[in-house]
């Protein structure tokens, strides 16, 4: 279904399971991370980072069939080349959408401005930013984000999302 709502949506943590997947790929403690700036993350980072075999295997968080629209444009902050996650969508069978990666610490809201009606993200200096730039956010909810409140701007995943907001789809 081709939907009125324009919907732009993050990669890692809202369509593919980047933690669990970088934590046992690289045989690190299980356990969840409470921001992106722990050890596990910040010390080993560089041994995935031009590994495409790692990118290309990062699971799903959930089956692209169940998607009942298709998202206007991904925009991630992933630190690689926007290929490599198209590769990466188009294999796991995601609808077709340009792939921005704006790098880490990367600003969204320039790329996403006039383009959507409304982001999903779960990092939540992404979410504050693109609500200030006047840019609709939407905060899925991953360990690392539940101690944040935010109140009505909060969906537990894209399903969730896409139940939500069945009607503006």
């Amino acid at each position: 279904m081709n939907g009125k709502l324009r919907v732009g949506l993050d990669i890692d943590g809202v369509l593919a399971s980047f933690e669990q997947h970088f934590l046992e790929h690289l045989k690190l403690p299980l356990h969840h991370a409470e921001s992106w700036s722990d050890e596990r993350f910040r010390d080993n980072f560089h041994k995935v980072y031009d590994d495409y075999f790692f990118w290309m295997t990062i699971p799903p968080i959930f089956d692209p069939k169940l998607l009942k629209f298709v998202p206007t444009i991904y925009v991630t902050a992933r630190p690689i080349k926007a290929e490599v996650s198209k590769d990466w969508l188009n294999y796991h069978g995601f609808p077709d959408a340009p792939v921005v990666c704006v790098g880490m610490g990367g600003d969204k809201s320039a790329v996403l401005k006039h383009k959507v009606d409304v982001f999903l993200d779960d990092a939540y200096h992404n979410y504050v930013s693109l609500n200030e730039a006047g840019i609709h956010c939407l905060l899925v909810t991953r360990p690392h984000n539940i101690k944040h409140e935010v109140s009505e701007s909060r969906v537990d995943s894209v399903l969730h999302f896409q139940e939500k907001f069945d009607s503006l789809l």
